[in-house]
């Protein structure tokens, strides 16, 4: 959706020109497929009107699926494609939605976020336009993240503005000096 679409422009703009970070950041994209698999993975941007342009040409749903496991898939694809000696990758996992798809527990991603905290990455789980307060969506959403307790609810573009400079931030002091 372009809404969705506007989100992830925005927070790759935090991420990639915000040099106050100190840091020399890239983004990869990934989407929700409708089983195990994501519907797309990227290599990774340097710049975000390269990611604009990706995203505007290119479909970010299929069947209006939120498949937790497609998702997290994708990012491990990635990382394990485009592993870098001296980078630490985070995933920043953003839903508009219930984790759904095919029937079972694979939709919840719990495995392949199992598997991400092991591998020592950091997922930080974050539910947009969300402003039910649904305990079950923000329970959904923790069982991913890196520590299974965090996670952050967005009801507005302001409200995930704030979000995302909490989770930058987290990120920026959880990271290993090199």
């Amino acid at each position: 959706s372009f809404y969705t679409n506007d989100v992830v422009i925005g927070s790759t703009k935090m991420l990639l020109e915000n040099s106050s970070l100190g840091y020399n950041n890239r983004v990869a994209l990934t989407a929700f497929g409708t089983a195990d698999d994501p519907l797309y993975t990227t290599d990774f941007f340097t710049n975000a009107t390269d990611v604009k342009e990706f995203l505007y040409n290119t479909p970010t749903i299929k069947n209006n699926v939120t498949n937790y496991s497609g998702g997290l898939k994708g990012a491990l694809d990635i990382i394990k494609k485009n592993k870098t000696e001296g980078r630490q990758p985070v995933v920043i996992f953003v839903s508009d939605g219930y984790p759904e798809g095919l029937s079972g527990d694979q939709i919840y991603g719990l495995e392949h976020a199992r598997t991400l905290r092991e591998q020592g990455y950091r997922v930080y789980p974050i539910s947009i336009f969300d402003d039910s307060g649904d305990s079950q969506r923000l329970n959904n959403l923790k069982n991913i993240s890196y520590d299974e307790k965090t996670a952050y609810l967005a009801e507005d573009s302001s409200a995930f503005q704030s979000v995302m400079e909490d989770v930058l931030e987290d990120v920026v002091n959880a990271a290993v000096p090199l």
